[in-house]
């Protein structure tokens, strides 16, 4: 039997004990707020992970959940593949969405694909080539994050040391719908418009009231009108806050915005359009200003992700799997691996939908799948790094 054989037969035979695995971690409650619950993943994973030969190490946290690096005997004598995945989900601990569920076609569940099948494929994965006896000979670093759906505040240093370690990386987000894998990624804007104006009765408005509010109602208008600036930029206000009470003119206000764009060119463009509309204030003796912006660079089309693709496209079609390759509106930690030049494929995952929902699916069949695919895409990677063939 091929290579490709044996790891199929491997997923297979171990049907019951994926989904099994995902039951027990869908279980455990894991929002990004809850430290208890992902510290508790992390050990899960810990511990399955040290079953098949590696090395965990933790990096305590005190604001979020502990960060886990789990590594083969090989890694750190040179570059390794950098796999990822997050352990913790978008639901508070007070969430009503609890449990597991599945049918013949679906698993439903709190991050059923967000992304606990994720670590489950990435868990299996390892399982396989650790049966054929192929793990110990690969450098291989699996980091798991406990606060990427927060934007990985705290695992972001960490993230980017391992990058710099790394030849090739592979993110275990959610599949395309398609079950296309992910090459490209918008980039985000995050900021505050602030607002200041000049307080009063309101019953006595007048030149020397200025409300705040009002301002910000006119530049929150202008902003949408940015909506599509450039192709496929979106413009989100997601609060509003002002003012003290219903008699008093609002002397200040702010709101929290969100923007998405697909280049980085774009950005620097959008901005520089909002600083023209911000300097035109409507309301005389009010001024509205940016604060806490922060920045993740988009993840563009680029030769090495594409090269890499190619290289799992090959490996999904020895498997009879057709894999295609997709953009995603949304950012994750593959972001802050393109940006240090790291070939990078995300959406190894398993497909589903619903999330961030009480509506959160997995397909069932498609978590086998990404296992084998997976599996078969690592150990190809490492081979042609052995051969000396270079991806691109």
């Amino acid at each position: 039997m091929h290579i490709y054989e044996k790891i199929q037969q491997y997923i297979t035979d171990s049907n019951d004990a994926i989904y099994g695995a995902l039951e027990e971690l869908v279980l455990v409650q894991s929002g990004s707020q809850n430290k208890k619950g992902v510290d508790k993943v992390a050990n899960l994973m810990s511990e399955r992970l040290g079953g098949l030969g590696l090395s965990s190490t933790i990096h305590p946290n005190l604001k979020s959940g502990d960060l886990v690096i789990a590594s083969t005997q090989k890694a750190g004598s040179g570059k390794s593949i950098l796999l990822i995945g997050h352990m913790d989900t978008a639901f508070p601990p007070d969430t009503e969405f609890t449990g597991y569920t599945e049918d013949t076609e679906k698993a439903y569940g709190p991050g059923v694909v967000d992304m606990k099948g994720g670590l489950v494929s990435g868990i299996f994965a390892l399982a396989a080539l650790e049966h054929l006896d192929l793990l110990k000979d690969m450098p291989l670093i699996f980091l798991l994050n406990p606060d990427e759906e927060v934007g990985s505040p705290n695992s972001l240093p960490i993230i980017k040391r391992q990058a710099e370690k790394a030849f090739a990386a592979f993110v275990l987000e959610a599949a395309c719908p398609q079950g296309q894998v992910i090459t490209s990624r918008n980039g985000r804007l995050s900021f505050e418009l602030v607002c200041k104006g000049k307080s009063g009765h309101a019953a006595y408005t007048g030149p020397d009231c200025a409300s705040a509010i009002h301002e910000l109602v006119h530049q929150v208008s202008s902003l949408y009108e940015l909506h599509d600036f450039c192709p496929g930029l979106t413009v989100n206000v997601g609060q509003i806050k002002g003012g003290v009470g219903p008699n008093v003119v609002a002397e200040s206000a702010r709101a929290v915005v969100d923007v998405r764009m697909a280049s980085d060119q774009d950005g620097v463009a959008f901005m520089a359009r909002l600083e023209q509309l911000l300097a035109e204030n409507i309301i005389p003796g009010a001024k509205t200003a940016i604060e806490n912006l922060t920045r993740i660079a988009p993840m563009e089309p680029n030769k090495l992700n594409e090269a890499l693709y190619r290289l799992v496209s090959d490996q999904g079609k020895l498997l009879g799997q057709e894999v295609g390759q997709g953009h995603r509106p949304d950012c994750s930690d593959a972001n802050t691996l393109a940006l240090h030049r790291v070939p990078v494929i995300d959406g190894m995952g398993p497909m589903g939908g619903g999330f961030h929902s009480d509506r959160e699916f997995m397909v069932k069949k498609s978590l086998p799948q990404r296992a084998a695919l997976l599996a078969l895409s690592l150990w190809e990677c490492w081979q042609r790094r052995q051969k000396g063939i270079d991806l691109v």
